[in-house]
């Protein structure tokens, strides 16, 4: 590489190097200051003599000397310049003269602009040099014209405080630089000396050791995208299910951006063919208006016949590609997997076919982007060959991946409920590597083996470097006096290679986003960037980001630079706290949660964690007792943020993953633990780490022990651990069993033979899953010391007996023989709980609706569970008798309520469709095998629904359902509040109208700030749950509402 060198004088001394190389007739990329404003630059030829040697010198009142001596490269070229600013007489006239020092160039144009204060954008001064042109203009080739030219620029414009260029090399098309930065020449000197001591606005915001953040409130930072107005936003008004042989048809009455639209999906696999037309009374055909018909539609007399297709319909009944509940765009894999072999060649190839089928994605909804994301990703990771016997340049690379960066860019402004989904594909496009090689052997001292070492961690053997088009034979063989200027050149090569193949790296990201308002903020970070000490580094990092997320929600014309850089950022922030995790303080949480939430699209949640956790901090500060139990319940509720955003990756990302990777044939061990990978590379593993720390450190200073006991009960069993409760739900253990669960979501049902369940995660201590360990005796808790959870792991197949406390629980290695003791008959009689039973109720009621009414009872009865979801849309499509109507309507307004259908016919449906769904629950999956489990049987439960005004009262989840006010009907079943069984939970309670999700933030709440309202509060609580348990006599399961003040109870039972 021949390097090209330029010396400015005095304060001005810097050096440059070549940008590009372009080849004839393409243009080289401008200067930053160029690129912020192409239309705003001149460009003015340095008239050069046909000497040799020629000079490029300005005189100057305020230089402080001339240029040290010039450097020579090797092929003997060198560059020199003064710059020198001179007042004229002329009132504000300043004079800039530039007389040119060159060899062997003679076409050198300087490519300049003039800054005004409080600008950032290049202007064009009024007075320009003689042949001073634009640089849309045509360039034309110039003459040597002498042995020692200068050029003078001439301002008038008080406003103007510098000038910015860049020199040319016109007819090599060479753009010579200030170290990647522009050059500038100061106007005047209160300028010069601001300049001497990096005074700018953003510079003045942190001192050496670290910067000075902006007092910005979290919800500044708030991204909630809007409902979208393509496919996804539709407003599903009626759902009906035809039968089709053993398959079904689903149809879809919707309406779309204001138009009413029929939508039809079967699971039939063979062609179909649909015979339509339009009618408005029964038997009439009429022929549809053409313009309405799907593509591909034969229009006939008095119908239309439209055959089905492949596609993907988000978030509705039958998905394209849906097998066992997983749903994948699976048309765009499988054309994917049948262009691999051709992706393969090259990532020039790979990036123009992603390309290709980005808008395929892109109409696929959310699963084809995600499907698009797995692919780019297995590319990433090297589960798919990158080159394939084809040689091509990192020009021809770069070109394919700019026009594919260029595609999700303009997805990114117009999809912005996809840009989460669209920043990991970027992030996964164009990792390189194999220039590495030759640097770690040269760093080696010349050690080949090293060469082929790094060579074949990415990939590379001997016999692919043989195949390519232009084999290459031979491995490097230097010198060690070759050493230290071919590392120098190569660093400078592989920072060009980043710049084509790493869009995510730090330093070539920074390098393209010059002239943004964090561009101080930017050189700080890479100043600190190798600190011991990463806070100060992670604050710069946060507040870089904070600074251009404005600009990533507009429509910049530079958007790809700025997410490319917004991801390098994140990236950054996430290799600091890694690396200085077990030095960070309880404040690194708020940075950490912070960089998560830059990194999340619907961020109202975590910010509102952010929020909470800087409240605790502060509640800390100011002695608050109430602090750590304050901070452990925003500890918890970030968990379960990243719980569910982990779960939205696993139900999004993991079925594309399987399918595309079986089609692929990716090794089965990368594919299974996928979304995993993508989270442990993402902003909440960090945070994770962090919380994972700060746990046990909080429940220790609040007094909450290790452990959240939810059923108490003293067990002897053998210990088995398993990933999820959720797999093994099924299985039945031959021996009394001590389960160590991973994961538990709270609606599983435990095994037979189980005696106990542990788990790190935290259900609700009232769902499905707590309810059936305290009906079973068995011992349920949560732990929240990795340690102990790690030491009973190890315990597998161990006899151990636990015994639970209040706030613990202890344990200890046993043997057979006190197993045998505890698990004899007489001790197992002792406790044995009540025998359950269902008595059946004779109804003399008209409304009753019977099993054995329906044909589908036959087919349960033998074994096809399908007949359960058969007899769910049974009542579904049940209509309402007259009389039922006029009764209920009769008794709600008896009772006050009002009566839906006063609001209208629809209001009316609407209530009658939530009365079906409650009966129609006694028919769901769980129900029906728990009552099975239990040996209740399933014909002898009936369901009523009770019906009941809602209540607006006080929340107390992370997020709020918030509704009009309305009526819920509720499951009211004789199976819902047995000794020994509470079937709580099993079926279902259905408000008419549909609930608004709010995701709530309690900084500023009462309950939380006003010590003595949430004393009084607490008080009434207790007071109202004691009163209750004196009435029944017993311990209460028990729902209410706070409103106003007042405590509303809406249902009070026996607490099993």
């Amino acid at each position: 590489m021949t390097s090209n060198c330029v010396n400015m004088a005095g304060s001005y001394a810097a050096t440059a190097t070549p940008l590009e190389t372009s080849v004839p007739g393409r243009r080289a990329p401008l200067a930053a200051g160029a690129t912020r404003s192409r239309q705003c630059a001149l460009l003015s030829p340095l008239r050069l003599g046909a000497g040799g040697h020629h000079r490029l010198a300005v005189s100057s009142r305020h230089r402080d000397g001339l240029a040290p001596s010039m450097p020579k490269t090797p092929g003997g070229l060198a560059w020199k310049a003064t710059v020198a600013v001179n007042p004229a007489r002329e009132g504000s006239l300043v004079e800039v003269e530039l007389v040119a020092t060159n060899t062997g160039s003679s076409s050198l144009s300087l490519h300049w602009g003039a800054l005004q204060q409080g600008r950032r954008e290049w202007v064009l001064p009024s007075r320009r040099p003689d042949g001073t042109r634009t640089p849309l203009s045509r360039l034309p080739s110039k003459a040597c014209c002498g042995t020692n030219s200068s050029i003078k620029i001439e301002i008038d414009d008080p406003a103007v405080e510098s000038i910015e260029f860049v020199i040319v090399d016109e007819a090599q098309n060479k753009w010579f630089k200030n170290n990647d930065q522009n050059f500038q020449i100061h106007l005047r000197k209160t300028d010069v000396h601001q300049g001497q001591h990096s005074a700018t606005a953003e510079t003045r915001r942190h001192s050496a050791e670290r910067i000075v953040r902006k007092n910005r409130d979290a919800m500044q930072l708030l991204s909630k995208p809007a409902a979208s107005h393509d496919k996804d936003s539709c407003n599903i008004l009626c759902k009906k299910f035809f039968k089709l042989g053993e398959k079904e048809i689903l149809a879809l009455f919707l309406e779309e951006q204001g138009r009413a639209k029929v939508q039809l999906a079967t699971n039939y696999a063979e062609q179909l063919i649909l015979h339509w037309a339009l009618a408005q009374k029964a038997g009439e055909w009429k022929a549809p208006p053409a313009g309405i018909v799907p593509p591909g539609s034969t229009l006939l007399e008095m119908a239309c016949k439209s055959s089905f297709s492949e596609a993907t319909f988000d978030g509705l009944g039958y998905q394209d590609g849906t097998e066992g509940g997983k749903e994948t765009a699976k048309a765009l894999l499988e054309t994917i997997a049948d262009l691999e072999e051709d992706a393969q060649r090259s990532l020039m190839h790979r990036f123009n076919i992603a390309a290709d089928l980005a808008e395929q994605a892109k109409d696929a909804g959310h699963l084809g982007l995600s499907g698009l994301l797995v692919w780019m990703r297995f590319m990433a990771t090297r589960q798919l060959v990158w080159n394939k016997n084809y040689n091509v340049k990192p020009r021809e690379i770069s070109q394919a991946q700019d026009r594919f960066t260029d595609i999700l860019q303009n997805l990114y402004k117009t999809h912005p409920q996809y840009r989460e989904t669209i920043r990991m594909i970027m992030s996964a496009v164009g990792r390189g590597g194999e220039g590495d090689a030759l640097m770690d052997y040269l760093n080696s001292n010349l050690d080949i083996k090293v060469y082929w070492d790094t060579l074949n961690k990415n990939g590379i053997t001997k016999e692919r470097l043989l195949s390519y088009d232009h084999p290459i034979h031979s491995e490097p063989n230097l010198k060690i006096e070759q050493k230290d200027g071919l590392l120098r050149d190569l660093t400078n090569y592989m920072r060009s290679l980043k710049a084509v193949h790493s869009g995510a790296d730090l330093e070539s990201s920074i390098g393209t986003c010059t002239g943004y308002r964090a561009e101080e903020l930017l050189k700080f970070v890479m100043e600190h960037i190798d600190d011991k000490s990463v806070e100060a580094l992670v604050e710069a990092l946060l507040e870089a980001r904070a600074e251009i997320r404005p600009l990533l929600c507009g429509s910049s014309s530079r958007l790809k630079d700025l997410i490319f850089l917004d991801i390098a950022l994140d990236s950054t922030v996430r290799t600091a706290v890694e690396r200085s995790y077990e030095q960070l303080n309880n404040a690194a949480l708020s940075l950490v949660l912070e960089n998560l939430a830059l990194s999340t699209e619907d961020n109202e949640n975590l910010l509102c964690c952010l929020k909470g956790w800087n409240q605790a901090l502060g509640m800390a500060k100011n002695s608050d007792n109430q602090w750590a139990l304050y901070a452990k319940a925003c500890l918890d509720r970030t968990r379960l943020a990243l719980v569910t955003k982990g779960e939205e990756y696993h139900q999004t990302l993991q079925p594309s993953a399987e399918y595309l990777g079986s089609l692929l044939g990716v090794e089965q061990w990368t594919v299974n633990i996928f979304t995993e990978e993508i989270i442990r590379s993402g902003s909440a593993a960090s945070l994770s780490l962090l919380l994972n720390r700060l746990d046990p450190v909080l429940r220790n200073i609040a007094n909450l022990g290790s452990w959240q006991i939810i059923s108490p009960v003293e067990v002897i069993g053998y210990v088995t651990a398993v990933d999820e409760l959720l797999t093994v739900q099924k299985k039945s253990y031959d021996i009394p069993t001590v389960l160590v669960a991973k994961a538990v979501r709270g609606e599983e049902e435990i095994p037979d033979g189980v005696v106990a369940v542990l788990t790190p995660d935290m259900p609700d201590v009232l769902s499905h899953v707590s309810v059936r360990a305290r009906n079973s005796k068995v011992l349920f808790a949560t732990c929240f010391d990795p340690e102990i959870l790690s030491e009973l792991q190890h315990n597998e197949g161990k006899l151990i007996s636990m015994k639970p406390t209040s706030t613990d629980i202890t344990y200890r290695e046993t043997a057979e023989s006190e197993f045998l003791v505890a698990s004899s008959p007489t001790a197992q009689d002792d406790q044995s709980g009540p025998s359950i039973s269902l008595v059946k109720k004779q109804f003399p009621g008209k409304y009753a609706i019977s099993a054995d009414e329906m044909s589908l009872k036959k087919k349960l009865n033998q074994g096809e569970f399908s007949a359960l979801n058969e007899m769910r849309h049974a009542i579904l499509n049940l209509i309402a008798p007259v009389s039922l109507v006029k009764e209920l309507k009769e008794k709600m307004q008896g009772c006050g309520m009002p009566w839906p259908g006063d609001e209208g016919e629809q209001r009316w449906e609407q209530a009658w469709m939530a009365i079906k769904k409650v009966w129609a629950s006694k028919w769901n999956e769980r129900a029906y095998f728990s009552t099975r489990k239990v040996k209740l049987d399933h014909d002898y439960l009936s369901m009523a629904v009770l019906v009941q005004e809602i209540v607006l009262g006080y929340p107390s989840k992370p997020i709020g359902l918030f509704i009009k006010q309305s009526i819920i009907f509720r499951s009211d079943s004789n199976g819902e509040d047995l000794e020994g069984y509470a079937g709580a939970g099993l079926y279902d309670s259905v408000p008419m109208d549909k609930e608004e999700e709010v995701v709530l933030d309690y900084t500023t709440d009462p309950l939380i700030i006003d010590c003595s309202f949430r004393n009084s509060i607490l008080s009434s609580i207790a007071r109202t749950g004691y009163a209750i348990e004196e009435l029944y006599g017993s311990p209460q399961d028990i729902e209410g509402v706070v409103k106003d003040g007042k405590i509303y109870i809406v249902q009070t039972r026996p607490q099993m």
